[in-house]
């Protein structure tokens, strides 16, 4: 038998993660899935003391429209426990025919206006967010890490970002970008990743950045300041020939003083019919992307060759890992 005091333990425990594994056993039908898993975690928090959390995370593809003052009262729940980690994944499990402007839930960015809030890491999914532009905003004074998946945010993202003044990491990946130009001025940033968000344009000052990821058409881009950059991944997403576009505009932007590892994943479309002349001109200028850095690592991720055989490109760019 367990003591009363015992059975209450439980309310100042420091980490509440709500997942469908966690929340959701027995025999439950999918029609009640959703209801089952508010009113469960609902039940938890109303019990719930502890004015010192640690972790709150809420994974589960709910609804927004539906069940948006629920998650407001979650929201607002781990603000006013003070909680270090927030974690609001809302992602539908079949994300691929998702439509991003539909069902999102509204995140309420203004719990955190004041002063109050601890977080340290915030991650969103399928949320939309309004960064209005007289944004005021003191309580993410202390957020290292934010990660936002498939978030339609809507207004200036930089406004926002300028208020993490201590912010270290950061992650977009398939967010809706109202403003599709990016500027930053981050100090203390050291690892950022910008994944299939159509960005046009992307203008970073950031000293102690050290790893950079980047999954795009082919932009502008100017790392700034960026001289302690170790590790930089870039996947190109096009249908046209990349390989001017590596050539020219990434070295300019910055990347040429990557110190351990860039990996360039691209598109590589040769229709060379001309003379020999053209050929041998083609190889040597891959062979000379490849040796001129010996740090750099290509992958062409397609080939439509017409000239020169899929085998005799092979053993031109033989030891393109260096």
């Amino acid at each position: 038998m367990v003591s009363r005091s015992w059975r209450r333990l439980w309310r100042c425990y420091p980490n509440l993660v709500f997942t469908r594994k966690t929340m959701l056993h027995g025999s439950i039908t999918d029609d009640h899935l959703a209801a089952t898993f508010i009113s469960r975690v609902n039940s938890i928090l109303w019990q719930f003391r502890s004015s010192s959390l640690k972790n709150f995370i809420v994974k589960f593809p709910l609804l927004g429209r539906d069940d948006a003052h629920h998650i407001d009262g979650w929201v607002s729940f781990s603000a006013a426990s003070r909680a270090g980690q927030i974690v609001l994944d809302l992602c539908p499990e079949d994300q691929e025919d998702t439509d991003m402007m539909n069902g999102m839930y509204s995140f309420p960015l203004h719990i955190f206006f004041s002063g109050d809030n601890c977080v340290r890491y915030l991650s969103l999914g399928f949320v939309s967010l309004t960064i209005p532009p007289d944004l005021n905003l003191s309580g993410f004074t202390n957020l290292k890490k934010l990660g936002l998946h498939m978030v339609s945010i809507r207004g200036d993202l930089q406004c926002l970002l300028s208020h993490c003044n201590v912010l270290e990491w950061l992650s977009l990946t398939q967010c809706s970008l109202q403003h599709r130009s990016i500027c930053l001025k981050l100090r203390r940033m050291r690892y950022l990743s910008v994944r299939k968000c159509r960005l046009q344009k992307l203008h970073l000052q950031a000293p102690n950045l050290t790893e950079f990821e980047l999954t795009n058409y082919p932009i502008p881009i100017v790392l700034a300041e960026c001289l302690n950059l170790s590790v930089a991944t870039i996947e190109l997403v096009s249908f046209s020939d990349c390989l001017s576009y590596v050539s020219t505009e990434l070295p300019a932007g910055g990347l040429y003083h990557v110190q351990d590892r860039l990996s360039i994943n691209m598109t590589v479309r040769t229709e060379v019919s001309a003379a020999k002349s053209s050929e041998t001109e083609l190889v040597f200028t891959l062979m000379f992307m490849i040796y001129a850095a010996s740090h750099i690592y290509l992958t062409f991720l397609t080939m439509t060759v017409s000239t020169f055989s899929r085998e005799d490109l092979q053993k031109a760019l033989a030891g393109s890992t260096i």
